[in-house]
């Protein structure tokens, strides 16, 4: 069975605008699931994620450019309360896939909680709230 909680915010701080798009899925075993966001060059972005359950709390993240070129790959384990987060400039127009691949596991579902915000923001005054 498929868990998808959906929420999507946008946010107008200033005269920036803010595109936030929060998700909570389970990733089946041996299964990849990807999602897609339109996103204009030179915006920035904050790709953060967590496997909150299932097995080691591991999986494989891949983030794509429209163009096909992987911005992002690597077999992350989270510990705790340890989060991943991935930061770009967006070089292209178009749409970036965000992909979480299970396909390691052969009985555990994983249970992955990620936000893709996208903003003419810098990256880091995304994920620090504007506060530095």
């Amino acid at each position: 069975m498929k868990l998808a909680a959906v929420a999507l915010v946008v946010c107008l701080l200033g005269s920036l605008p803010i595109l936030a798009l929060g998700l909570v899925i389970q990733v089946e075993p041996k299964t990849s699931e990807c999602f897609y966001q339109k996103i204009t060059a030179s915006s920035k972005v904050a790709f953060e994620y967590r496997v909150t359950r299932g097995g080691l709390l591991d999986i494989n993240i891949k983030v794509t450019a429209p163009s096909g070129r992987v911005l992002h790959q690597e077999l992350h384990f989270f510990r705790g309360a340890d989060e991943g987060v991935t930061k770009f400039d967006a070089e292209e127009d178009g749409v970036y896939s965000f992909c979480f691949d299970n396909e390691m596991s052969r009985w555990t579902a994983k249970v992955v909680d990620f936000d893709v915000i996208s903003s003419d923001k810098t990256a880091e005054d995304i994920l620090s709230g504007g506060k530095k």
